[in-house]
């Protein structure tokens, strides 16, 4: 970037020793939008070799929830946006990388029953997709009454 006073060029740097300040709007930048997010994902993917889409990893996790929306995070000099639905799915991508061909499976096979895996290890996660069963199986209201009573009488022993 270069000053618009005296022309120099800055690196990384909000402040010219001309005396010219950069606003905090100047150095924001624009709105991110999931275009930008699916370029910047698709590059991390050829840097690790993985040999699937950036649409078909997006299909494994969950949708952006409300609160994961972008917003712009104040600093002392500057300001910038932070999104955490792209800290999110870069954590997810990570995670999944390291992950075995077998429990890679397993998360597959779980989100064709509409289960989603949020970096979960692999003993938790297959516990809770048998939990998930059960609760399908028995019925919501149900699978919460035995669940309140499991949690009561593990109060009480206490």
């Amino acid at each position: 970037m270069k000053c618009p006073d005296c022309s120099k060029t800055l690196r990384n740097e909000t402040r010219c020793p001309c005396g010219w300040r950069m606003s905090r709007d100047e150095n924001l930048g624009t709105y991110p939008t999931l275009n930008d997010f699916k370029l910047k994902f698709e590059a991390k993917i050829k840097k690790h070799r993985a040999t699937f889409t950036v649409d078909w990893f997006l299909s494994l996790v969950e949708q952006p929830r409300p609160e994961e929306a972008p917003k712009v995070v104040m600093r002392k000099d500057s300001s910038r946006w932070e999104w955490p639905y792209e800290d999110r799915i870069f954590y997810l991508f990570r995670k999944y990388l390291k992950c075995d061909e077998k429990f890679k499976r397993y998360i597959i096979a779980a989100r064709e029953d509409n289960i989603f895996w949020r970096g979960d290890s692999p003993k938790f996660f297959y516990i809770f997709v048998l939990e998930v069963e059960r609760m399908r199986k028995i019925g919501v209201e149900e699978y919460r009454q035995e669940s309140l009573t499991k949690l009561k009488d593990l109060n009480l022993s206490a």
